[in-house]
């Protein structure tokens, strides 16, 4: 084994072994994409400023890496979370949009697009799960039928009174509300999230 592959990591040195032989160039990729890996989880762990972040991507165009700036914005979006909070959400816009900055041909608005159609549906995500909620706790708080649960109990079904959160939760209309949200907004995001990968260039 040669130096250059002693400093791999076990998981890279098994893959190069499954691989075969491979050129110089496929072993350098491989060695970038894992330091890539580093270099990303670095930065969303707040151990990478967003200019250390960028000055460490610029080396990689630098020397001639530029398509591993395309990884580097796809890793960073793929780590967007439909329920994902505004904190999570400036990280990866700012990471993404000083790789974008790096590039020769850029597309800010593309990007800037992107990002505000996330965070818009984020928030209705959100709001409506939240209207929902809200409006089954009043009805529960004001009628205490909606407390009300059967169980069963030494062979008998026994009538208990729930309280007001646990009501909502086993409230078998609100169950069926939160699987349909679910489903809608999942299935809006990932459709927001492919448009938006394919534009990247």
């Amino acid at each position: 084994m040669s130096k250059w592959e002693d400093g791999l990591s076990p998981r890279i040195r098994e893959r190069l072994a499954q691989a075969g032989d491979l050129s110089a160039e496929e072993k350098q990729r491989m060695k970038d994409m894992e330091q890539l890996d580093v270099l990303v989880s670095d930065y969303f762990k707040g151990e990478l400023s967003g200019d250390d972040f960028w000055q460490k991507l610029n080396e990689y165009k630098a020397r001639g890496s530029a398509d591993l700036l395309v990884a580097a914005q796809i890793k960073l979006i793929n780590t967007l979370r439909l329920g994902g909070v505004g904190e999570e959400i400036s990280k990866r816009r700012e990471g993404v949009l000083a790789i974008e900055s790096i590039k020769d041909e850029q597309n800010m608005p593309l990007f800037e697009q992107g990002f505000d159609a996330i965070v818009g549906l984020q928030q209705q995500y959100a709001s409506e799960k939240q209207q929902a909620y809200d409006a089954l706790r009043q009805q529960v708080e004001q009628d205490p039928n909606l407390r009300m649960q059967q169980i069963q109990q030494g062979g008998q079904t026994v009538r208990v009174q729930l309280g007001v959160e646990d009501a909502i939760k086993m409230n078998p209309q609100y169950k069926n509300f939160l699987m349909q949200h679910e489903a809608k907004y999942s299935e809006a995001f990932a459709q927001l999230m492919n448009g938006f990968k394919a534009g990247i260039k």
